[in-house]
């Protein structure tokens, strides 16, 4: 009996989120997406000595088409800009959950009606001209539910490191 109380309660909590599906990634989107995000997710970093997967759990704020979030803004030390740019595929997506051990996101997500490609995408591009380069993209399945993938690669003192970060953002 709880568990027909849960998938009621599922079943209730995404009646009441719209579907993302074939909408246009642009500023009229941002602007509805604008707000306070609970981000919960993992981080990954890969070198040649160390290979590690850490839980993330943070705070995220939409604005102005901008991300901001401690996952972003220990690369950028702002709010990081978004524009429609790299579109991932359900191949990809997967491949990121898997690398940060976070499969549980795409079954938060998998009511979407659609594969992510068919749903808009804005990417911002972190890069310092030196050691730091890669993407943060958001994925809004949902109007309460987003993924997002970061993938960096930076040079310090381990030598090249690769980073692969990916939450879920929920309202």
């Amino acid at each position: 009996m709880k568990y027909l109380a849960f998938i009621a309660a599922l079943i209730a909590g995404s009646a009441d989120a719209q579907s993302l599906c074939n909408v246009e990634a642009g500023p009229e989107l941002m602007q509805s997406l604008s707000g306070e995000w609970t981000l919960e997710g993992a981080i990954s970093v890969e070198t040649e000595t160390l290979s590690i997967v850490v839980p993330e759990t943070d705070t995220a704020t939409i604005a102005d088409n901008t991300l901001a979030a401690d996952i972003i803004d220990r690369w950028t030390g702002e709010a990081l800009a978004l524009e429609p740019g790299q579109v991932y595929d359900v191949d990809a997506v997967d491949d990121m959950l898997e690398t940060v051990e976070a499969e549980w996101i795409a079954d938060a997500v998998s009511l979407t009606p659609c594969g992510p490609e068919a749903l808009p995408q804005m990417t911002g591009v972190l890069d310092d001209g030196d050691a730091i380069t890669g993407q943060a993209t958001l994925i809004p399945y949902f109007t309460d539910q987003i993924v997002l993938i970061v993938e960096v690669e930076t040079i310090g003192t381990m030598g090249l490191a690769f980073v692969t970060a990916a939450a879920l953002l929920s309202r």
